[in-house]
Order: structure tokens, then sequence, then C-alpha cells
């Protein structure tokens, strides 16, 4: 009886306990251990698609999107080699700028040289235009030229000797208009030569000319765009990083094949999945460890969509930076401890209680 009488004071004082504990404001932190996969924050890859196509990716870790993502497209039958740079290859590290890899198209290559020939013809007849012809048309000009001249003033002369005739009435005035007349025709004739002249020598068809300018330009703007085409070819990094090297075919099921991936080594971030229900105990700027690799960091991003491939009642992903990489790798997976908000200890018990 007595016995008895002790365990009912005993079980009335933990319950007096466990009440001043939940009314008392004490407040435990909410943690979660999950899995982690180690990435990096920007990765960047190049696939040739089955169709033949480049395709190039440009990823943002930290914000879970597709930054850019750029096709070249080929024409049917065009041949196209790849080439890793040679002093690339047994490199695990390389910087922004560097050259990674050439793409050879012998198609654009024909187009280039076909429109670099065609530039070249057309520049040769703009000079005709506008700096002149032959030199045996400019010297048949200049001398008909002269020939004008001296008729001219052969013509000139004969002029003042009619007008002094027709003062003295000794000869018609009709003889005297015919030669105002051949006067005249001399002046043009010789205005005529002149302009024949320049325009030999100086090439003066403005038609022709701004004609040919123009498919000058339409064909340069041509072989612009095939440089920059061909430019792409050349794979340049778009950030420090390290290439990576896969043993495994690891998109052999896929619809492409990936011919290098660049992943920047720089910062890498933790990406793991978190129960639905804990959405709201997690936050930004909330702290995160690596409990396998003493490795600390803060989550940056949360994901604003459920996925229910890993939990039947769904999961959404969240991403933390690190404050180190050291023993990390690209794609590994390893526990990542989260510690969000502070509960008071009947909320804390609470979730632990009812959710699963």
């Amino acid at each position: 009886m007595q016995k008895k009488k002790l365990v009912t004071i005993s079980a009335m004082f933990i319950g007096v306990i466990a009440l001043l504990l939940f009314l008392l404001p004490i407040k435990l932190t909410y943690s979660l251990l999950s899995e982690a996969e180690i990435v990096g924050s920007y990765e960047w890859e190049f696939c040739r698609t089955l169709e033949g196509n480049l395709v190039r990716i440009d990823r943002d870790n930290e914000k879970g999107i597709v930054k850019s993502y750029g096709v070249t497209e080929f024409q049917r039958g065009d041949v196209v080699l790849f080439e890793i740079n040679p002093q690339v290859i047994n490199k695990a590290f390389i910087n922004k700028g560097d050259t990674i890899g050439f793409f050879y198209s012998n198609e654009e290559q024909r187009k280039l040289l076909e429109l670099e020939n065609n530039l070249a013809v057309l520049q040769s007849e703009f000079i005709f235009y506008t700096t002149g012809q032959k030199p045996e048309d400019v010297e048949k000009a200049k001398q008909q030229l002269l020939l004008a001249k001296q008729e001219l003033v052969t013509q000139q002369k004969l002029m003042q000797r009619s007008q002094v005739l027709i003062k003295d009435s000794v000869i018609s005035l009709q003889q005297y208009d015919i030669d105002l007349n051949e006067l005249k025709v001399k002046e043009l004739a010789l205005s005529i030569a002149e302009a024949n002249l320049a325009s030999i020598s100086t090439g003066d068809k403005p038609e022709q000319a701004l004609l040919i300018n123009a498919k000058m330009e339409a064909v340069q703007n041509q072989i612009l765009q095939i440089r920059e085409r061909i430019g792409y070819f050349t794979l340049i990094a778009p950030s420090d990083g390290f290439i990576v090297k896969e043993r495994a075919a690891t998109s052999a099921n896929l619809n492409y094949e990936r011919l290098i991936k660049v992943v920047s080594k720089s910062e890498m971030i933790a990406i793991a999945p978190v129960r639905l229900f804990e959405a709201d105990l997690f936050g930004l700027n909330d702290s995160i460890c690596l409990p396998n690799y003493k490795i600390k960091g803060r989550i940056i991003a949360k994901d604003n969509v459920a996925n229910y491939q890993l939990n039947a009642n769904g999961v959404y992903y969240v991403a933390a930076n690190l404050d180190s990489s050291a023993g990390l790798f690209h794609g590994m997976k390893t526990p990542i401890k989260l510690f969000g908000r502070s509960l008071l200890l009947r909320d804390y018990f609470y979730v632990l209680l009812t959710q699963k």
C-alpha cells in the first residue's frame, strides 16, 4: 500500500514537473538530419544531341535555374570535328577564359570562303567604278579633250572674224548665225570631253558605286555572322572550375551525349530534401553542418514546389552554402544536419508526436 502511494506521488510529481516545463517559456532548436548532394554553385556543359546539334547549358545551382541555353544547328551533311585543347586534357582545374576545345565545320568554312571570294570581286568592281578604267581609255579621253579644245579655239577665232565681217556687211546674217551656233557646239563638245575624262579617270558613276557598296555591306554582314558562328565553336571556360571526368557513361540512356562539363569549385553548395510539414520550420540563413566533415554553412535558397520521389508525403529542397570545400566532390552525397526555428517545448514535442 505504501509502495503504491509512493508511485502515485512520484507520478504526480513527474506530471507537475512536466506541466511546469510545458508552461515555462523554454525553447529548443528544431533540427533535422537529412542527406545532401554536394554540387558546384555553377555548372556549364556542352552536349551533342542525337540530331547532331550542339547544345550549351549554363546552370545556377544556387537559384535552381538554367541561366542560359544555346543551340548550334548544322546543315545536313555537314562534317563537324571536335577536338579538346591538348593543354587542358590532363588538367584538373582550369581558369576563366581558358580555351577548352575547338569545333571545325567544313560547311561553315566553305560558306566563309565563298563569301570572302564574293567580297573580293565586289571590292574590285567598286574600285573600277570609283577609281577609273584602263590607262589606254584614259589616254584616249585626254586626246579627245585636247582635240575639243583645239576645235573650240579655232572656232573662237572664226567667230571673232565673223563679228568683224558682219559689221562691214561682208557676210550675211545667216552665215553669222551659223558660225555662232558652231561655237556653241564646240563649247558643248569641250564640256562633254571634260566630263568624260573625269568619269573615266575618277570613276564618277554614283549609281553603280552605290549598288556595289550595298552588295558589299550585305556580304560583309554575312561574313561577320559566319565568323561569329565559327567563333562560338571555340569553347571558352566561363568560370574557374574543374572539368568533370566521368569513367561511366552517365548519359548512355539519354537523348544527348555530354562532350564536356565544367563545374565551379570556388564555391560549392549542399542540396538537401526537407519534408513538407517542416516547410515553416526552416528558413533562409538558418544554420547547417556536414557532420562527417565538420563543415558549416547557411541556407541560401528554398524551393517552392513539392517533390514526391523521395517521400510519399512530399519533400522540398533547400540549398546551403558551405564555408569550406575540403574533401568534397561534385555529385557526392553526405549526411547534413539542419538547424531551424526555436520552438517552445510544448510545440517542439507536438511536432515530434503529431507529424510523420
